[in-house]
């Protein structure tokens, strides 16, 4: 299995380690400041009711483009260890498989409001690895995928220390190898702590 070989182990600890070795490199390496943690849910019932999990750490970009009115243009590389399941079986695939990923994204902020509630846009296009080429009926084709984020969301609370973003998330390979049906819950909800 040469490099996969972790994806052997139990899913519990599969998920631990992914998100242990993303926070521990990442914070080391910037510290807590100007970065972010966040938890995501996504699910999509269909025939084989997949669902998606996803632990996060973002480091937020200190420039911003634009910022002349009420908005601003910025971002932040999100690094993401998820785990997506699904009951669907009946082809042979694997009933779940992780991934971890790599995206830079783009967003579009809005001033904070009175009440310090601030709006935003985002998007965002980065290489990922799955641990399967399969999951229940989808055939998704090589490890190599990409994953693609488009969202809203604001930003609250003193600081605007906790954000809220609903976003559609979608991995594919691009079609680079076939089959590509790819993975993509129909909305995630993600739940955002900044270190400000």
């Amino acid at each position: 299995m040469g490099v996969f070989n972790i994806w052997q182990m139990e899913s519990m600890k599969r998920i631990a380690y992914i998100v242990l070795a993303i926070f521990t490199l990442l914070c080391c390496a910037n510290g807590f400041a100007s970065s972010a943690v966040a938890v995501s849910y996504g699910q999509r019932k269909d025939r084989d009711n997949l669902k998606g999990y996803r632990a996060s750490y973002s480091w937020l970009w200190s420039s911003r483009w634009f910022s002349e009115g009420r908005w601003y243009l910025s971002g932040y590389w999100d690094f993401t260890g998820a785990y997506y399941t699904t009951d669907g079986d009946d082809q042979g695939g694997h009933k779940d498989l992780f991934a971890v990923s790599a995206v830079p994204m783009f967003r579009l902020q809005r001033q904070p409001y009175a009440n310090n509630l601030a709006p935003f846009l985002e998007l965002g296009v980065g290489p990922a690895l799955i641990s399967e080429t399969r999951l229940g009926n989808r055939g998704l084709g090589s490890a190599f995928q990409f994953d693609d984020r488009i969202g809203a969301g604001f930003r609250f609370g003193e600081k605007q220390r906790y954000g809220l973003t609903i976003y559609y998330n979608h991995l594919s390979n691009a079609s680079i190898k076939h089959p590509n049906r790819g993975i993509d819950p129909s909305l995630s909800f993600s739940f955002r702590y900044y270190f400000v």
